[in-house]
């Protein structure tokens, strides 16, 4: 049996862990970023929309079970539609579009985030069944967490 060298680290709840930024300042380091990386994600890369929608799955699925968080800004939703709803995504491989798919289901489930209507009119646009059907989760699982 192999033996770690490595200690075991306790698990620690997110309730457990102190707040140390409020929501409003979370609110506009998240617009600050998102602005950042819709710039980035003008440069019409494969690989650069396949980081940004890694990243917002990332992130988003760490705020999701933070209490009390709603972001509802504008700057917010601008740079959100730009980063998940580009109408030049229709060109990207069925993978990456599956990865933006995945990332609007979890941005989603933030409290203040409306993109059922978006998700409606992207679904009817998209023609892989198997993004299709994740894009479906959209709505059914908001404030799950998971």
């Amino acid at each position: 049996m192999p033996v770690s060298i490595y200690p075991q680290l306790p698990t620690v709840s997110n309730s457990s862990i102190p707040r140390l930024i409020s929501s409003t300042d979370l609110t506009k380091t998240i617009d600050s970023i998102l602005a950042l990386a819709a710039q980035a994600s003008s440069s019409h890369s494969r690989p650069v929309h396949l980081a940004a929608f890694e990243s917002l799955k990332t992130l988003f699925d760490r705020l999701a079970p933070v209490p009390d968080l709603e972001l509802d800004s504008p700057d917010l939703e601008r740079s959100l539609s730009k980063l998940l709803f580009d109408p030049s995504f229709e060109g990207l491989s069925e993978a990456i579009r599956l990865k933006c798919a995945q990332a609007i289901v979890v941005v989603s489930k933030i409290e203040g985030v409306e993109l059922k209507e978006r998700v409606e009119s992207e679904m009817a646009r998209e023609k892989s069944p198997v993004v299709r059907k994740e894009l479906e989760k959209v709505g059914v699982e908001k404030g799950s967490g998971g």
